[in-house]
């Protein structure tokens, strides 16, 4: 299912546009679901300077996938604790992307794989997905791997 060519990395400055790239997309992707999630004007200067802040925070994990040195595709996680909750310290997954020509190659899977791997070398128990709602593809893939429902956040626009 893996391809030689795949290398998952620990990402750098190194790729700090094409991580903002995919970034954006990964963000224009999701408006696609819901309206809720459009993005921005200015989301280019902005999704850099987002990666290149990430890059800095021991609390995040950025994995780029490398197809033949190419950048295929990134996840970003954060580590985040739930003060009240035992074992409180958990991953969130906040961005998986990949992009569309090198999907269905097992690259996301390979990139939840080494996030989760980062993230218990960390400290942390549990590992949650973030994504809108109304994600079927991403609901798929996640439960796909294991994951199941554990929180819902409601929206609304305010009047």
């Amino acid at each position: 299912m893996f391809e030689p060519g795949l290398v998952i990395r620990e990402a750098d400055g190194k790729y700090l546009d094409q991580l903002a790239d995919m970034t954006v997309r990964f963000y224009r992707f999701n408006e696609e679901f819901d309206p809720a999630y459009s993005t921005r004007d200015d989301i280019a200067n902005v999704a850099k300077d987002y990666i290149q802040e990430s890059l800095q925070r021991d609390d995040v994990i950025i994995l780029v996938a490398l197809w033949n040195e190419e950048p295929a595709g990134f996840v970003r996680a954060e580590i985040r604790t739930h003060r009240l909750i035992k074992n409180g310290k958990y991953g969130a997954l906040v961005e998986l992307y990949v992009k569309p020509r090198y999907r269905r190659k097992g690259i996301a899977s390979k990139l939840l794989e080494e996030a989760k791997r980062k993230l218990g070398e960390k400290g942390v128990v549990h590992v949650a997905a973030q994504f809108p709602a109304m994600n079927a593809i991403a609901e798929r893939f996640y439960r796909k791997h294991g994951f199941r429902p554990w929180t819902q956040i409601f929206i609304q626009e305010v009047d």
